[in-house]
């Protein structure tokens, strides 16, 4: 559901019309009826803000999870990661770091058992100093950076 589904549906369940929105968020009716017509990938954050104030939620709950995907698409998935977490790598690399996905195989010898693995490595570098992050560690880190911007809107809606 992108964020333009969302909005038609928290309308629908407050009974209210796009042209009642465009009152209450500021935004000229035929601004906001040409977003829907488009439905930009990339509405502005003054946009987002408008809307969620005026319906009376938050701007992550407008753009959702799929924020990942929708802003930052990759054509070409690595194996073994999701499209958020595709999505993940390109917000990673917009903010100017370097990211190499990499599969490791590694033999493990356990007394006399040879034991192949495989696993994910994710590479981040910026300014010559790099960071290697196991699959755990980079979802973790995606985790985080998502609660970082919920927390973020929280805190800008109820303590400002």
């Amino acid at each position: 559901m992108d964020i333009y589904e969302r909005i038609d549906q928290i309308l629908k369940e407050k009974r209210l019309s796009r042209r009642k929105l465009a009152a209450l968020a500021g935004i000229p009716y035929p601004t906001l009826a040409a977003s829907f017509k488009r439905k930009s990938k990339k509405p502005s954050f003054e946009f987002v803000a408008k809307i969620a104030n005026a319906l009376k939620t938050t701007m992550f709950e407008l753009v959702g999870e799929e924020f990942w995907d929708t802003k930052f698409p990759d054509d070409t998935p690595h194996e073994n990661m999701t499209n958020s977490a595709e999505g993940f790598v390109k917000y990673i690399r917009s903010l100017g770091y370097l990211v190499n996905i990499r599969k490791v195989d590694t033999l493990i010898d356990n007394e006399a058992r040879v034991i192949e693995r495989s696993h994910t490595i994710v590479e981040i570098s910026k300014n010559s100093k790099t960071f290697e992050l196991k699959k755990h560690e980079f979802e973790m880190l995606q985790q985080k950076t998502k609660e970082s911007i919920r927390f973020y809107f929280w805190e800008k809606e109820h303590l400002e």
